[in-house]
């Protein structure tokens, strides 16, 4: 939990070799990130997660997210995982919204738990 809350001026992370197989917290870990502009979580194994509380929360100026391959069947704890994702870049556009790359099962599982995008944020369907 909270392993990069509060890198407000992190532009960039590569995450792609990180394991995160064993990690059953994800709370806050990307909380106030404000400065990333894309995050490809697209590796990660969240097989064993519980909480993903706040996970992005603050992230407002991405402007993609992959996180197609997570799985959250194991979540019992998910709320506000996307609060204001894309808010600061989505503001200062011409209202494109903030691509958050799921699969469809990965979408109806969302959905399932009440979990919305808000208001500058949309799911993208990828295969």
């Amino acid at each position: 939990a909270r392993m990069f809350y509060g890198c407000s001026s992190l532009t960039s992370l590569d995450l792609s070799g990180f394991n995160t197989a064993q990690v059953t917290d994800m709370k806050n870990m990307f909380h106030m990130c404000k400065a990333l502009t894309s995050l490809d979580l697209s590796g990660f194994n969240t097989a064993m997660v519980t909480d993903m509380r706040y996970m992005f929360y603050y992230c407002y100026n991405l402007t993609s997210l992959d996180i197609h391959n997570f799985d959250i069947s194991g979540v019992s704890n998910i709320s506000y995982i996307f609060l204001s994702v894309g808010y600061e870049y989505n503001k200062s556009q011409d209202s494109p919204k903030t691509q958050i790359k799921v699969t469809s099962a990965l979408k109806d599982a969302l959905v399932s738990k009440d979990v919305t995008t808000g208001d500058y944020a949309e799911y993208a369907v990828v295969q």
